[in-house]
Formats: C-alpha cells, sequence, structure tokens
C-alpha cells in the first residue's frame, strides 16, 4: 500500500510517497494552506495518476522535484514520468534568481494555467519527450519572460497546447537605469507527430534578441497569428521550418516585424509555412525584415495579402534554390491605403523557384529580380509605379492572358531593367527588342520559351530576355554612352588615311612576292626540280 502524507512546512505542502522501493519526497509550493499533519492510509486510483494540487497556487519545479546536479556541477537535472494536474496554478522553472536547471518529461501528462521557464533566471531547459507525453498550459507560456538562453523542446511525438506563447519577452530598465532584455531564448519542435498548438497569439521576440523557433524533421507548430519581433526593441528574432514534413501553420496573420527588425522567417529543405496574411514591417520603426523560401519541396502559402515593407523600408523576400512561394494580393512597398515605403526588395533566383501571385503591384522606389532560371507568375493583375522596378537577368516572368501589348507598354515606359555586366549596374532599358514576348499556347512552346524549365504556362504571356540580348544589350549601352566630342578632329582623320594607305601598300607587296614564289615553285617541278627556291 502506498502512504501519502501531507505535512505544512512554510507555507507549503509536501507530498510524501512512500513505496516498497523506497521513498520519494515532492514539495507543492503553495499560499494560504494551515493543513496540520495528515495520513491518509487508502487514495482514490485517481491519486495514483495525478499530484493533489491547489487552484490559484504557484508550482515552483526547482523545489518540487528532487534535481540532481550534473557532474560538472553546473547543471541540476531531473527525468520527470509521474503525470500532475497543476490546473489553475502557476509552473515555474526555476522561482528563483538561480538557473541551471534541465527537465525531462517523459510519458507524463501535465496540466497547468501559467507557465514560466526562466521568469528571471538563464539557462533552463524543458524538454518534453515521447508520443504519450503530454502538456496543456490554459493561458500564457513564457520561454524567457525576463531571462536568457531559456528553452522549451517538444520531440519524439510529444505536444504542448497554451494559449498565449512568448519566446523572450521583455526589455526593461531597474532603478539603477540598467537595461535588460529576455534574449536568446527557443523553442524547438522536432520529429514527427510534435506539436505546438497556440489557440491564440504566438510571439518570438516579445521584446528581447536573437530568439528562435525552430520547427524540424516532421514537426509541428499551430496557431492563429504569430508575431517575430513584435515591440521596438526587439531585434534578430527569427523562426526556421526546415525538413519534409515540418509545418507552422498560422490561421490568420503572420507578421515579421511588426515593430521590430531583422526579423527573419526561414523555409528550407521542403519545409511548409501556411498563413492567410503576411506582413514584413508593419509598424513605425521596423526594418530590415526578411523571409526565405530555399530548397525544393520548400513553401510558403499564403492565401491573402502579403505585403513587404508595410511602414519600413528594407525588407526582402527571396524565394531561391526551387523553394515556392505562392500568395493572393501582393504588394512590394506598401498597400492600398496609401502606405509606401521604399528600398524594399523581393528575389526569385534559380531553376524551378517560383513566386505565384494573383495580383503584385510594385510602388515607386522598390525593385523585384527575377534571375536565373526564376519564374514570377501573375494570375490576375501586375502593376507597376513609376520607379518601380522588375529587374529580368536570365529570369521569366508570366502573365495569364495576352499580354503582348501590356508587356511592351511597361517596358516602353522604363519599368524593366537588365543588368549591363560591363558597369556592374542595373540600367533601365526601353527597347522592346531585348526581350522575348510570346503568347504560351501550349506545353511544347513553354518549354521551348522557357529551355525546358517550365511545361505549365499555357495561356500566360511569357517575358524573359532576347536570346541575342549580350550583342544588343552591349550595342545599346554603347550607343547610350557616344557623344560628338568623341568624333576624330579632321587631323586625326589625315593621319588615319595615312595609317592605312601605308598599310596597303606594304600587303600589296607582300602579296605579289607571295605570287611570283608560287609561279617559281610551280615551274620548278615541271622541270623535274623539288628542290626549295627562294
Amino acid at each position: 500500500m502506498q502512504l501519502y502524507t501531507i505535512t505544512q512546512r512554510s507555507a507549503a505542502i509536501a507530498l510524501k510517497q512512500e513505496s516498497p522501493d523506497g521513498v520519494t519526497m515532492t514539495t507543492l509550493h503553495t499560499e494560504g494552506w494551515t493543513w496540520k499533519t495528515l495520513l491518509l492510509g487508502i487514495l482514490l486510483p485517481t491519486l495514483a495518476a495525478f499530484s493533489l494540487h491547489a487552484a490559484n497556487s504557484t508550482v515552483a519545479l526547482d523545489s518540487l522535484l528532487a534535481f540532481t546536479e550534473s557532474d560538472d556541477d553546473e547543471w541540476s537535472t531531473y527525468m520527470l514520468t509521474t503525470s500532475y494536474d497543476w490546473s489553475g496554478s502557476t509552473v515555474y522553472l526555476p522561482n528563483s534568481y538561480f538557473g541551471y536547471y534541465s527537465l525531462t518529461v517523459s510519458g507524463a501528462i501535465l496540466k497547468s494555467s501559467q507557465m514560466y521557464i526562466g521568469d528571471e533566471a538563464d539557462y533552463n531547459v524543458i524538454t518534453l519527450t515521447g508520443s504519450s507525453t503530454q502538456w496543456t498550459n490554459s493561458s500564457y507560456l513564457y520561454v524567457g519572460r525576463k531571462g536568457g538562453n531559456n528553452a522549451l523542446t517538444i520531440t519524439g511525438g510529444a505536444t504542448f497546447a497554451t494559449q498565449y506563447a512568448y519566446i523572450g519577452k521583455s526589455w526593461f530598465e531597474n532603478t539603477s537605469g540598467a537595461a535588460y532584455s529576455a534574449d536568446s531564448n527557443a523553442v524547438t519542435v522536432d520529429g514527427s507527430g510534435s506539436l505546438l498548438t497556440v489557440s491564440s497569439a504566438l510571439y518570438v521576440g516579445g521584446a528581447g534578441s536573437y530568439n528562435t523557433m525552430t520547427v524540424t524533421n516532421g514537426g509541428a507548430v499551430v496557431d492563429h497569428n504569430a508575431t517575430i519581433g513584435a515591440s521596438s526593441e526587439a531585434t534578430s528574432n527569427s523562426v526556421l521550418v526546415s525538413g519534409s514534413g515540418s509545418t507552422w501553420s498560422t490561421k490568420y496573420d503572420l507578421v515579421v516585424g511588426d515593430m521590430g527588425h531583422y526579423s527573419n522567417l526561414t523555409v528550407s529543405n521542403g519545409g511548409t509555412v501556411t498563413s492567410n496574411t503576411l506582413t514584413l514591417a508593419k509598424s513605425a520603426g521596423s526594418y530590415n525584415n526578411s523571409v526565405i523560401v530555399s530548397g525544393s519541396g520548400s513553401t510558403l502559402s499564403v492565401s491573402g495579402s502579403v505585403i513587404i515593407g508595410l511602414i519600413g523600408s528594407g525588407n526582402s523576400v527571396t524565394v531561391t534554390n526551387g523553394g515556392k512561394l505562392y500568395s493572393g494580393s501582393s504588394t512590394l512597398g506598401g498597400d492600398s491605403q496609401g502606405f509606401t515605403t521604399t528600398n524594399n526588395t523581393a528575389l526569385v533566383s534559380g531553376q524551378g523557384s517560383v513566386w505565384t501571385a494573383k495580383t503584385l503591384t510594385i510602388y515607386s522606389g522598390n525593385t523585384l529580380t527575377v534571375e536565373d532560371g526564376g519564374l514570377l507568375k501573375i494570375t490576375s493583375s501586375l502593376t507597376l509605379q513609376s520607379g518601380g522596378y522588375i529587374e529580368i537577368d536570365g529570369g521569366y516572368l508570366a502573365w495569364k492572358g495576352d499580354q503582348s501589348l501590356t508587356f511592351q507598354s511597361l517596358v516602353e515606359a522604363g519599368n524593366f531593367q537588365v543588368y549591363n555586366s560591363s558597369t556592374g549596374k542595373w540600367e533601365t532599358v526601353t527597347d522592346t527588342s531585348l526581350f522575348s514576348i510570346e503568347y504560351v499556347s501550349s506545353s511544347d512552346d513553354s518549354s521551348l520559351l522557357t529551355d525546358g524549365i517550365y511545361t505549365d504556362l499555357a495561356g500566360y504571356t511569357v517575358l524573359g530576355l532576347a536570346e541575342t540580348d549580350s550583342s544588343l544589350l552591349t550595342m545599346e549601352f554603347t550607343a547610350l554612352r557616344i557623344s560628338l566630342d568623341v568624333v576624330p578632329e579632321p587631323s586625326t582623320w589625315a593621319m588615319f588615311v595615312l595609317a592605312f594607305s601605308i598599310m596597303g601598300a606594304v600587303y600589296a607587296v607582300r602579296v605579289q612576292n607571295v605570287l611570283y614564289g608560287n609561279l617559281r615553285n610551280f615551274k620548278g617541278k615541271e622541270n623535274g626540280d623539288y628542290g626549295q627556291h627562294i
């Protein structure tokens, strides 16, 4: 028979479980309890699976569990395999300023209200592992509220569910004016079946910097709204979704840089990210945020709007190495409500790299580049403001329908640029003969016009550089730079004429000598003389 003893100890409950294998002591910190010693001889079956808990209590895992110091006497570790129901309680690891705690949960089912991994402490880790491991948190999860280098890892098919999640929450100054921030905190979801569910909002870098979320090897994250780099103090926060089967799904709005800067989302090696909207630099003060979709099978799919630089500048989207981006209405450098910014860019580079957009508007001062076999595919409308450019260098632009005349008008209006290798610069051209503009009626034509890369462009008009682009571009760039002041003076012409006359006379003499020598050789051979004649 198992015996459980509850005793009062410094306003805390100590739960003592005795078994034939020995004694395990755990302590559950609470407030307002006045229990005296109570012996429970026989407990209900449910108590064998779940520990006692008190609503609105504080659970300090560093005190509740008997952590063991590691060999280097730096980290304290514990393996938790017992299920606990802390519903209504706030769980801390640790409930102090001292860190270096590592908790592994395996095969346990846990419940809590709020959870802090590194509230004000650094270097604390919770790892959930195994398909039978579940943790349900009904309110806020903080991985590094004020602390740094804290981590939550979900692996081996384990699951964690919460309403809100902050990875690196705060930036603050103490009374002495010293600044502290929640930096370098991390959440990792790794392996098939491993799942993080956020029923409301997920923040990667609320106000801290260098905080990360990584989804790999078939792991999954599901949320309603997500922000990378929320406040103006947030810098260089990032999310990586990598590997076949790895997914991040945001039901509504995905923001890369709300007020933060240098925020990044990378989708690589077959990972998948989906959302309703995607906005880079949503609020004032945000700049230099980026999205990268790289590698075959890597996909970013946005059913609604993609805005690259709503308020701030220097933002970028890159689709490369066979990655795919799908979007609804898309804008580069502003939106239809009147917000405009400059120096935002998009790049589609490499064979098989495709950005498919329903609509695309490029505002003045912003540029989209298609190069090295990449494809920009427009299914509805394309709008280029004056000073908004598309750069073409070995890539293709496909626009649904017969858009031949419209393409010609955009080229003549100066909205296209090509790369001049002699100057190393992109230069605006208005000559339509520099481009191949063809309406595609069949998959064979599609393949022919794109060097065999794309076969699905029937019904589109395809624009690319003409096959003779190198010579034509050289001629045009040269023509742009010729001026009258380089025309030779009359005296210079005279010297040219004299030089050519002398060269012509010398050439005539050499020809005459050659002919004479050949004639002598011929006569000698007629007389049986095959020797050399000089």
